[in-house]
């Protein structure tokens, strides 16, 4: 018998990060210098940025874009945050997957709700002074597939307390590519067409 290589606490089916529909100021990030930001400003992207890429492009309607491309290489992603919808409007956030293309739609959305796909620890919760204090209440969409309605904040936790916690998350062994449409177009302002996406590579062979 061939001992198969184990793919450890984390996966490579990307439905399994968490698709949301919220308010942009319902996501949130602790900078580097300790202060709450939320997806409403461009902080919260300069902080994705340190965590792994922010797209600052416009969308046009219907139209895939590349957000982010490893043509070889292995690595994690632990959140794709998407542009904020200035309607009701999908966002379709296109995963290949060492050479596996996944298409996963959320929708619909709100005005002035971003879509994204979260790790398992980023739940509902409360901020005071940039600090996580408590949960907070979400539900199930009508799809029972997409988490929205939320009364609190989710907050995305930066690398470190990732790997401490040990949560699980997507992982690619040899490529990644991740594009993404929007069905209306959207422009920037105050960071309204900014996107970002939470990875690192993976160092070794």
């Amino acid at each position: 018998m061939v001992a198969l290589a184990s793919e450890g606490i984390h996966f490579k089916d990307p439905w399994l990060l968490l698709p949301t529909m919220s308010a942009a100021a319902n996501y949130n990030v602790v900078d580097v210098g300790g202060s709450g930001r939320t997806s409403a400003t461009a902080e919260f992207f300069t902080e994705m940025a340190g965590r792994g890429l922010q797209d600052q492009t416009n969308w046009t309607a219907n139209t895939y874009k590349t957000i982010l491309s490893v043509p070889s290489g292995k690595g994690l992603v632990a959140a794709y945050i998407g542009c904020t919808a200035g309607g009701a409007e999908t966002h379709t956030v296109e995963l290949t997957v060492d050479g596996k293309l996944v298409e996963i739609a959320i929708g619909t959305l709100a005005s002035g709700e971003r879509a994204a796909l979260l790790p398992g620890c980023a739940v509902s919760g409360i901020f005071a002074s940039g600090t996580f204090i408590g949960t907070g209440v979400e539900v199930l969409e009508a799809d029972k597939a997409t988490i929205g309605a939320l009364s609190g904040t989710n907050y995305i936790p930066p690398w470190s307390i990732v790997a401490f916690f040990g949560i699980p998350l997507l992982r690619f062994n040899r490529s990644l590519l991740v594009r993404a449409k929007h069905s209306a177009t959207i422009t920037n302002s105050t960071a309204t067409a900014y996107s970002g996406v939470m990875y690192r590579l993976g160092l070794g062979t």
